[in-house]
């Protein structure tokens, strides 16, 4: 079972992995000798990183459970939940026992750097799917928001998450 402590990461420092880009994400991560595989696993073993939610994510998906195994939670071996918080807080409000995982074998302050990495991650502010979803306005990937942004935005993610997680430690 994963230790009890949390991160506490802010939700806009949390890498996303697109549903669609899965695959070639575990891909990724096997060129940096990461290993990965799908399971089920209990929802109670999971621990959240992520410190913000966003409360209508939650309920909506509380309102179609489907959402819930539609794509893999993607976690570390320590339990960790990189991405799919808000299926995770669904599913445990909802009483289901096991949800599908994408279980890597790594370490969560260099998994949070190879997501972070991964040409097809992206970042969400807390309101993002709220404000923005409404309006069907679809998230770029980040390859597309590096083509727009200073580089120094990406220096100031690495730096808070490596801050947070050393005060974490």
């Amino acid at each position: 079972m994963a230790p009890i402590t949390t991160a506490q990461i802010p939700r806009h420092l949390m890498p996303q992995i697109p549903k669609n880009k899965l695959s070639e994400f575990c891909s990724y991560l096997e060129t940096k000798n990461i290993t990965s595989k799908t399971s089920k696993r209990p929802v109670k073993w999971l621990v959240p990183v992520q410190k913000h939610v966003n409360q209508d994510k939650v309920d909506n998906i509380m309102s179609d459970p489907s959402v819930i195994d539609a794509s893999p939670i993607i976690v570390t071996a320590e339990g960790y939940i990189v991405d799919g918080h808000h299926r995770w807080i669904a599913a445990k409000k909802l009483g289901i026992t096991e949800i599908n995982c994408i279980v890597c074998d790594c370490p969560l302050k260099e998994f949070l750097k190879l997501a972070h990495d991964f040409d097809h991650s992206f970042v969400k502010s807390v309101s993002e799917l709220t404000t923005y979803g409404r309006l069907g306005v679809l998230l770029e990937s980040r390859r597309d928001i590096d083509r727009r942004i200073n580089s120094k935005l990406r220096e100031y993610i690495s730096r808070e998450i490596k801050n947070i997680l050393e005060i974490n430690s």
